[in-house]
């Protein structure tokens, strides 16, 4: 359909909402054109973006904040600036933070039905640029994240915006990746710790330091451990719990470790809630956490590592000591088809050269 029986089309349905030249389905307030009519039992008083004369603009807007009713999208919404845009489920934080760092300072003035692929790939421009060949490029899991966040705000006014197929579908750029840092030896842990200790306060993200060497796991899913994670199967302790979901997996996880006796030393320094369901570290926070533990390995001039490099610890001892993907990739929660996994799976400069010299002394 072309533009202009589009606008015939509005024009049509605006001279249905007057009768007799009087305004219909709509009100002043304070100078302002709102509309006024009930939809499905919900009231729907929205701005008509026009003033006390100008009642022909208020008529075409009141068609269109009808249409929004009639296909299911939130009145209004999607001619609103996206930094006005309020999900009905607030943002955790660290989206927030992806919203007020990068998806608001770019797409917020602009509205989501005017969103279109060249935006999306200026953005991506501006936050990574071209390679020599011209090419967009792009960290491929941090523009995934940063497009979920920009969906979901876009679908809180249009459930049926479908961004993937509207915008990213044809959208191309090559992949960046980060440089693992060289997996951390238990002498480097042992220089984080060493600051650690040094530093005041912060004795549950102390904890957390060591639940992460023993466990592999998160700090997210550490915040959230609670009485009710821990079972006694055939005589051995376990800790069974779903993996934290982020908003990159379509699937729920499970985390299943065997609680060694230096994870149950450290459970056992804090007090055991009452309530199964309440966690063991009520006022620890996983941002808080990361940070600290940044902090520590900083302080002892091992910069670039933190939290992450103490969970691939595990998936790499791992490997060393001859255990397969498969063995990593449910130690540490990940989905069967992650592939992510070898990301923790890295070999270590030391077991290679073991590995070497066994064959040159078999030779």
């Amino acid at each position: 359909m072309n533009l202009q029986k589009i606008s015939q089309k509005r024009k049509t349905l605006a001279q249905l909402l007057s009768m007799e030249g009087e305004p219909i389905m709509m009100r002043l307030k304070k100078g302002k054109w709102y509309s006024a009519f009930e939809y499905k039992g919900r009231w729907i008083g929205v701005s008509l973006d026009a003033y006390k004369g100008e009642p022909s603009k208020a008529h075409l807007n009141l068609s269109d904040v009808i249409r929004d009713c009639r296909e299911g999208r939130v009145p209004n919404g999607t001619r609103k600036k996206i930094r006005l845009l309020k999900p009905e489920k607030p943002f955790r934080k660290e989206y927030a933070d992806v919203r007020r760092n990068y998806i608001d300072p770019f797409f917020g003035e602009m509205k989501p039905n005017e969103l279109t692929l060249t935006l999306i790939e200026q953005y991506i421009e501006s936050r990574w640029g071209r390679n020599k060949d011209g090419n967009l490029q792009a960290m491929e899991r941090t523009l995934k994240t940063e497009m979920m966040v920009l969906r979901q705000l876009v679908e809180s006014v249009d459930e049926n915006f479908n961004l993937h197929k509207r915008l990213l579908a044809d959208l191309k750029y090559v992949s960046l990746y980060r440089d693992l840092l060289q997996p951390l030896t238990r002498e480097q842990i042992d220089m984080a710790w060493e600051q650690a200790k040094k530093a005041r306060g912060g004795a549950d993200f102390k904890r957390a330091f060591w639940i992460m060497v023993w466990t592999g796991m998160e700090a997210k899913d550490i915040c959230d451990l609670r009485p009710k994670h821990f079972v006694n199967i055939k005589g051995e302790d376990w800790l069974i719990k779903d993996r934290h979901k982020t908003m990159l997996q379509k699937t729920t996880t499970v985390i299943k470790v065997p609680v060694l006796p230096e994870f149950k030393k450290i459970l056992s320094e804090v007090p055991v809630p009452l309530d199964k369901n309440a966690p063991y570290f009520p006022n620890m926070d996983n941002d808080s956490c990361n940070k600290a533990i940044g902090k520590w390995f900083d302080r002892a001039g091992l910069e670039g590592y933190g939290s992450k490099y103490l969970r691939r610890h595990l998936g790499e001892l791992a490997l060393d000591l001859g255990q397969s993907e498969t063995w990593v990739q449910q130690a540490l929660g990940h989905a069967f088809d992650s592939k992510v996994t070898r990301k923790y799976m890295r070999v270590r400069e030391g077991s290679m050269i073991d590995v070497f010299q066994k064959i040159a002394n078999h030779g």
